[in-house]
C-alpha cells in the first residue's frame, strides 16, 4: 500500500528505517538498519552499520510480545 511506505527515514534514536510497507490486510514488512551514531566535525551525524533487521508483523496494533503487568515488580 502506497500509503503506508516508508523509505530511507532516519529514526530520531538512530537507525535507519530502510523499508517499512504495509500490505492491504494491514501486516507489516519492515527492514532496519541500527549501530552507532557518531557526531561528526561538521555537525552532521554518521551511522556505522552493525545490525540489518528484517520483521514481519502480522498486527501491529496488537504485537505478540509478551510483556510484564506493571505490578509484576
Amino acid at each position: 500500500q502506497p500509503d503506508g511506505m516508508v523509505v530511507n527515514a532516519v529514526r530520531a534514536e538512530g537507525g535507519v528505517i530502510v523499508f517499512r510497507g504495509n500490505d492491504a490486510a494491514g501486516r507489516t514488512a519492515l527492514l532496519l538498519l541500527s549501530g552507532p551514531v557518531t557526531d561528526l566535525p561538521d555537525g552532521k551525524k554518521s551511522l556505522t552499520p552493525e545490525v540489518l533487521r528484517l520483521s514481519y508483523i502480522k498486527d501491529p496494533a496488537k504485537p505478540d510480545i509478551f510483556s510484564l503487568p506493571k505490578s509484576a515488580f
